[in-house]
């Protein structure tokens, strides 16, 4: 089962998974600074992700970096190729040198726009595992695409390469945050999340008609937990858009100062984005949200001279009940054999030293939970699950022993067997 083999890497090969957050709001630990480079393990909430290693120095304006995934993919991720490639490029193909030798071909890396430098592309190429262990006795590395190469050295990488393996484990090893309590929204309110790192947590309802706007259209509102002691509320006719605030960079988009309240109580003053039919009203305090928490109308009304807008929405019922379940402490979520069901990358130290990766499924079956391992050499196995308190006994047919594994607060499964003399890791798919 564990012994899955670790193939010579020949050819470059997309991943199946990857860090996609590499240019989000991602926080890093530091674990090794050399002259040249500087490597981190990157966390995605309270979830390790991979360890980067990154140059210091820009070459030809761009930077390199390079890392390992959690499920044993390895990646280049390069910015400011704008030169390199097409204006209209978004998907690049092209070749790696190690050398100046024998490249390797890679293809339909997405280009993605960058969200520190607006108007600098990058590319993230997602590599098999091993492939990075070239770089640490390598000279050099060329980045080739249509228009050019991107040229680094690779002086002082062996040391940062060579702690790859060992950031990995430790990365995995350590608990560093605890996952949020679970949140659920109140009758008559849908919880979602944000995706764009506007913000925590949401709840949205459908809100009844209002005076003045258009008849037939459904409007919708939703209370944001912006995660910085600050809240929102956005309306829009599309619930889908909720995910996502007011764009004040667009050409359509205005701000604007707005007071809101309920009627018969001291409202307060605020900023609210506006653009076409969407609008957010921006950076309410604790105390000014709990204002909302009782039964009225809810009155907006534009501050500034010559702007007319003005809302009266029924704040009844249900309505009422989202400002208080939104500042309400949420409830831990207790482990149980269901919470544990779900999609994991693994990643394994066999008692020789070797590493294995691989992916398993969690399903509870008739109270039993069942583990479903597929392996990168083309095996699976299937074992049995019980659950002490945050203890998980998975019993494997054909193994002598159990795999003993301690369930993390941030969702991380971290194991061992063979008597202790192996080591076994998984991580939540996110």
């Amino acid at each position: 089962m564990r012994l899955a083999a670790i193939t010579a890497i020949s050819a470059l090969m997309s991943a199946i998974s990857g860090p996609s957050t590499a240019q989000t709001t991602a926080m890093e630990y530091d674990f090794l600074k050399t002259a040249e480079w500087y490597m981190a393990q990157q966390y995605v909430g309270p979830v390790f992700d991979a360890c980067i290693a990154r140059k210091t120095t820009t070459e030809s304006g761009r930077t390199l970096t390079i890392g390992r995934n959690i499920s044993g993919d390895d990646f280049i991720f390069l910015h400011n190729i704008n030169d390199l490639i097409m204006p209209l490029d978004t998907k690049v193909a092209g070749k790696v040198w190690i050398n100046g030798k024998t490249p390797y071909d890679f293809s339909d890396m997405t280009v993605s726009d960058s969200v520190m430098t607006p108007g600098q592309k990058y590319v993230v190429i997602f590599l098999a595992n091993g492939f990075i262990n070239q770089f640490a006795k390598a000279n050099s590395v060329d980045i080739e695409f249509s228009l050019g190469r991107s040229t680094h050295r690779l002086k002082g990488s062996s040391n940062i390469i060579g702690k790859l393996d060992t950031c990995l484990d430790q990365g995995l090893a350590n608990e560093r945050l605890e996952a949020k309590p679970a949140f659920t929204a109140p009758t008559g309110w849908t919880a979602g999340t944000p995706s764009e790192g506007h913000g925590t947590r949401y709840i949205y309802t459908e809100l009844p008609l209002i005076v003045g706007q258009p008849p037939k259209t459904k409007f919708y509102m939703a209370i944001v937990d912006t995660g910085a002691g600050r809240f929102e509320l956005r309306f829009r006719t599309d619930p889908a858009t909720f995910a996502t605030r007011v764009d004040l960079g667009a050409a359509d988009a205005r701000r604007i100062a707005a007071s809101v309240g309920l009627r018969g109580q001291t409202p307060f003053s605020t900023l609210a984005a506006l653009q076409g039919a969407n609008t957010d009203i921006l950076d309410i305090l604790p105390a000014d949200l709990a204002k909302l928490g009782s039964m009225g109308i809810l009155h907006l009304e534009a501050l500034d001279p010559g702007s007319t807008i003005k809302l009266d929405i029924p704040f009844l019922g249900e309505m009422a009940a989202g400002p208080t379940a939104m500042l309400a402490p949420a409830a831990d979520k207790p482990l149980t054999l269901e919470t544990l069901s779900g999609k994991y990358y693994v990643r394994g130290k066999n008692p020789n030293g070797g590493y294995y990766y691989g992916d398993a499924e969690t399903l509870l079956e008739n109270g039993t939970l069942r583990i479903n391992w597929s392996w990168r050499n083309g095996k699976s196995d299937t074992g049995q699950a019980n659950l002490v308190t945050n203890v998980l006994t998975a019993v494997v047919p054909g193994f002598n022993d159990p795999v003993i594994y301690s369930i993390g607060k941030d969702g991380v499964w971290r194991g061992s067997w063979d008597k202790g003399r192996a080591l076994e890791y998984l991580a939540p798919k996110q």
